[in-house]
């Protein structure tokens, strides 16, 4: 029965995405029909009650695995591979893009693009706040996060209208996986322009994003010490690795802003001292793992990985014979059990 305390263009606009919903393919505009009903009512529970539906697709949980897959193994639970793991998701999911918005003046939100609708001075900011975001995303540099976030603000407060450069950064930090940066950039702008309604519909998907990222069906659950999957089935497909696993685990330098390209009459703020970061960190507690719950994925295949016990006595006969015809192939025979423990752990295909 609809809730009558909505209009009737809000149940229109939800049946319409259930629609879309159940077309494969169609999910990433169900979603952001779900996403414009919660611009409108914020608190609205048949529209948040729908996204968990879109979710949970079984299409779509095995297209965004395998999409993802692509760009990063499930069984990498390095800590700061998972935002890059969130942010390609957002990215495969969204239908949300900061750079068409202002093409309709003929010019782009790139700050790359010599049409970009900023002045010299923010587009420098933004593009050298892009490079340092994806440094943090691409190795780990906190340092270059805490970068990134100096140089959006510089942007911003020297914008002539903050709106399109903040958009812009948030969507940066959307596609990154830092999503509370970009809600935290978004709400600043909104508590001054709460009429800024492009502003607003992207915050309202970063923040479901921030707020359910631990519950998307296609993202593995983190480990208790974050790093010792990765370490483990590392050292079981790689010698040298195996044979020295700490030279493996050294990062690559943090790289500052080249200064050159950055305005005249802007100074790179001093980063915040490692001492101080050493100590807030051992001040503020460690929260355990949030428990998995029981739902479409069964990731506890991963841990067969990490452990090398794989009883692939397990597997279909099919599944078996192929097995068989490359046992005298060492890698080939890993790369196929990897494969098809990947694919019998979406418990749904058990369903169907």
């Amino acid at each position: 029965m609809s809730d009558p305390s909505y209009p009737a263009y809000v149940h229109q606009m939800l049946a319409q995405a259930r629609a879309e919903m159940l077309e494969p393919g169609h999910e990433p505009d169900a979603a952001a029909l779900c996403f414009d009903v919660l611009v409108l009512f914020p608190d609205c529970r048949p529209a948040e009650a729908l996204l968990h539906e879109i979710i949970h697709q079984p299409m779509l949980i095995r297209e965004m695995r395998r999409m993802l897959s692509r760009a990063i193994e499930e069984w990498d639970d390095r800590p700061w591979r998972q935002p890059y793991r969130l942010g390609r998701a957002f990215t495969f999911f969204t239908s949300w893009d900061a750079l068409t918005l202002g093409d309709i003046d003929g010019f782009t939100l790139d700050p790359d693009d010599e049409d970009s609708v900023f002045a010299e001075d923010v587009r420098e900011l933004l593009s050298a706040g892009r490079w340092q975001l994806l440094q943090a995303s691409l190795m780990g540099q906190e340092a270059a996060a805490e970068m990134a976030w100096r140089l959006f603000q510089e942007a911003r407060q020297r914008a002539d209208d903050a709106t399109p450069a903040v958009v812009w950064a948030a969507q940066q930090y959307a596609e990154c996986g830092y999503f509370a940066e970009a809600v935290d950039l978004l709400e600043e702008l909104l508590a001054a322009q709460p009429g800024a309604a492009q502003a607003r519909r992207l915050w309202v998907e970063v923040r479901w994003w921030r707020d359910n990222q631990q519950r998307l069906p296609w993202i593995p659950p983190p480990t208790a010490e974050p790093g010792s999957r990765w370490r483990r089935v590392m050292a079981q497909r790689d010698a040298e690795f195996a044979a020295d696993p700490d030279a493996f685990d050294m990062s690559l330098p943090y790289i500052p802003p080249d200064v050159d390209e950055l305005p005249d009459d802007f100074e790179l703020p001093p980063l915040t001292p490692e001492g101080l970061k050493t100590a807030v960190s051992a001040a503020t507690p460690v929260l355990p793992p949030t428990e998995p719950e029981t739902g479409p994925v069964d990731w506890g295949y991963l841990e067969q990985l990490e452990t090398g016990d794989i009883d692939v006595a397990r597997f279909p006969a099919w599944a078996r014979r192929l097995l068989q015809e490359v046992s005298q192939d060492t890698e080939q025979y890993r790369w196929m059990t990897q494969i098809f423990l990947e694919q019998f752990s979406n418990r749904l295909d058990e369903e169907e």
